[in-house]
């Protein structure tokens, strides 16, 4: 892995202002710091090898906006696997609700909430949860989970979901 030109960082921070010499050893260290992290996405995402590399050498050659594009790139990847990762929790609070409180609603109907929310577009989690909702006499709460999947339902245009 290319290592983070330090002087560069400093030559960077220089540039916004004086830096006086105990803040200057505080940057070495926060740099040194950077790297050591930016080492473990490297060792935890290999795919993403590539892109960390790319920020590292461009801002080591000065190309401040290739590398800004660089960590652009990375940042979108970890917002590709933050959304699968929210789709998965979803899917895990809504087990964990069917398999443990299949008939208790005060205990369910928090993590079916929890689930359509972070499932945000799963028209059947809604309904779970304003069912839970519904069950356990918070009517107004309950209906608006029917409105969210019912406006889903419109969105796909699908007649049985609709119904």
């Amino acid at each position: 892995m290319p290592k983070i030109d330090a002087a560069l960082v400093q030559t960077v921070a220089e540039s916004q202002g004086f830096v006086a010499p105990a803040a200057a050893a505080a940057l070495r260290e926060r740099v040194a710091r950077t790297q050591a992290e930016l080492e473990e996405i490297r060792r935890t995402h290999p795919e993403w090898r590539r892109e960390i590399d790319a920020a590292i050498d461009a801002f080591n050659r000065s190309d401040l906006d290739g590398a800004r594009d660089a960590f652009a790139r990375i940042d979108a990847l970890i917002d590709a696997r933050r959304e699968e990762l929210r789709r998965e929790a979803a899917r895990s609070k809504h087990a964990q609700a069917t398999l443990f409180h299949p008939f208790e609603a005060s205990k369910a109907g928090p993590l079916l909430c929890d689930a359509a929310t972070l499932a945000r577009n799963n028209l059947w989690y809604w309904i779970d949860c304003g069912d839970a909702r519904q069950d356990t006499g918070r009517l107004a709460a309950a209906r608006d989970a029917y409105e969210r999947a019912h406006a889903l339902a419109e969105e796909a245009g699908e007649a049985r979901d609709r119904a």
